[in-house]
């Protein structure tokens, strides 16, 4: 990294520099007596240091250095050279890393974002819960005693719906139709297994198979067979948000 390749550099210096007071040191030892003298770098010196880049780096590049007054400066100027090349390169890696990570995740940010779609507009629903429940197709049970025991707790499929809360059942034992009140009434819930309508909250309109009753909580688990969140598991609708349908009966 950065830090490797500064502390190359320094070493090199160092190296260099030594390598300057030895050869000052042999010349004064060949020309005569050991005097004392000052080291002097020679302007016009046309010795060089060659730095070879590690491959790691791309292609090897040399950096060429004179031995001159301006040697530690030129020593200097390469080694930012190289860190300049190692940010370059280490910005590069990041940039490319973080695209990738980016486009991995676009699958699963995209389904999140459905996701969340979906729970927002199921949020929408749950706060817009109707008043009225009652629907085509569905079997209900009346739990009115004001009619006499002959329709007390009889079953029934609802043909209409009106005025909101209004429906006509036809009995299904009787084979009698009467108009009653939604009030008069109650949801059936079938065997597990069977079809259901979702009559209320964020699954309204849908079909869906029967999985569990939990009888404790008085609630349902069910499949969605169509709508939106078909194949989706739903836990806990209360007991009143779901019929059975009379196509299984």
């Amino acid at each position: 990294g950065k830090q490797w390749y500064q502390r190359r550099v320094r070493e090199r210096q160092e190296r260099i520099l030594m390598d300057q007071i030895e050869r000052a040191r042999a010349n004064t030892s060949d020309t005569g007596p050991s005097t004392s003298t000052e080291l002097e770098r020679a302007e016009d010196s046309e010795e060089k240091v060659v730095f070879a880049m590690p491959k790691t780096l791309g292609s090897v590049k040399k950096v060429e250095i004179n031995l001159g007054k301006n040697a530690l400066k030129a020593a200097d100027r390469a080694a930012r050279d190289v860190d300049d090349k190692s940010d370059t390169m280490s910005t590069v890696s990041t940039k490319s890393s973080s695209s990738s990570k980016s486009r991995a995740g676009n699958g699963k940010k995209r389904s999140a974002i459905e996701e969340l779609m979906a729970e927002n507009e199921a949020g929408k629903k749950r706060k817009k819960r109707k008043d009225s429940w009652v629907s085509e197709g569905i079997i209900v049970k009346i739990i009115t005693k004001d009619l006499g025991k002959d329709y007390f707790k009889a079953k029934g499929v609802i043909e209409e719906v009106f005025d909101t809360y209004g429906v006509k059942v036809k009995l299904l034992k009787l084979g009698k139709k009467i108009k009653l009140d939604q009030s008069h009434l109650e949801t059936v819930i079938p065997q597990v297994g069977r079809e259901v309508l979702v009559l209320n909250g964020a699954y309204e309109g849908g079909r869906a198979v029967l999985d569990k009753m939990n009888v404790d909580k008085f609630t349902v688990d069910v499949t969605m067979r169509s709508g939106p969140f078909k194949g989706r598991s739903v836990r806990d609708i209360p007991y009143e948000d779901v019929s059975k349908l009379h196509c299984n009966d």
